[in-house]
């Protein structure tokens, strides 16, 4: 495995190249601390690897959104559709109703 780190001051956060890193569920868990996690993806990309983040963090709470595939998709109209998932992700714990999940997330943009 390759690490590449962006150097953002504060903000800064590395970037693991190699093969089979998907399956290194130990690797994941301590990349992604939180305890719900939102997974986009597109129609394509999703079948071949939703499977396998699913499987890492099964003991942890995974929203899909599932995109269409495609740069025309790439719009307002869609990042309004993640945000709406975010939005009906709403937990209800001993009849309190907790922040909406996009508190609770952290969520890393990547955009190819």
């Amino acid at each position: 495995m390759q690490t590449l780190t962006v150097e953002l001051e504060d903000r800064s956060y590395p970037i693991n190249i190699g093969a089979g890193l998907l399956q290194q569920k130990s690797l994941l868990q301590a990349a992604v601390p939180a305890r719900d996690i939102l997974l986009v993806s597109n129609t394509t990309v999703a079948p071949l690897y939703a499977g396998a983040v699913r499987e890492a963090f099964a003991d942890r709470r995974v929203v899909e959104v599932i995109l269409p595939d495609g740069e025309q998709h790439k719009s307002l109209s869609m990042a309004g559709r993640v945000m709406r998932a975010c939005s009906r992700t709403i937990t209800s714990t001993r009849g309190k109703v907790m922040k909406p999940a996009w508190n609770r997330l952290r969520c890393k943009r990547s955009w190819a």
